[in-house]
């Protein structure tokens, strides 16, 4: 999923709607699983993407405080980071009241705190100049190899 969210990044895109329901996998021959991102349909061009669209609990702070600032790939990541603490039910998250853009907002930094977060608690940081691009995820979880977009220059 990070390769999906680093590819769509680079192309200057953002998905705006990743949740359990828009991720798609498929079993392989050796024990493994393939993911795959879908729908599409909230797509836009960084430059256009300051739209409040998809669903709220598993939105960025920056689109639920709606800053009106254009969105960058790292609203992905956050959405990422929701689905995978909703996935595994971190810490009750799924039993937790999600009303208020506060509560959302703090059920995920509670889950980013959990000590089975701890490698991608990165992906939950609530300032999104802050938080970690999909590519620095790559970096960090996989030495770079599953990066689809160039490294940094050094």
């Amino acid at each position: 999923m990070l390769q999906a969210i680093d590819y769509l990044g680079f192309r200057n895109i953002v998905h705006r709607d990743i949740k359990p329901s828009n991720i798609l996998y498929m079993s392989l021959d050796n024990g493994g699983y393939r993911f795959q991102l879908a729908n599409f349909g909230l797509c836009n061009s960084m430059a256009y993407a300051e739209t409040y669209v998809g669903r709220p609990a598993f939105m960025a702070p920056e689109v639920l405080e709606n800053r009106g600032t254009p969105e960058t790939s790292k609203v992905d990541v956050w959405s990422l980071f929701v689905t995978l603490a909703y996935a595994v039910d971190i810490g009750g998250y799924r039993g937790k009241e999600l009303c208020t853009t506060e509560q959302m907002i703090n059920a995920v930094l509670e889950a980013a705190d959990h000590p089975a977060f701890e490698k991608i608690e990165e992906m939950a940081i609530k300032d999104p100049v802050r938080r970690a691009s999909a590519a620095q995820m790559l970096d960090k979880l996989f030495n770079g190899e599953e990066r689809t977009s160039p490294p940094p220059r050094s």
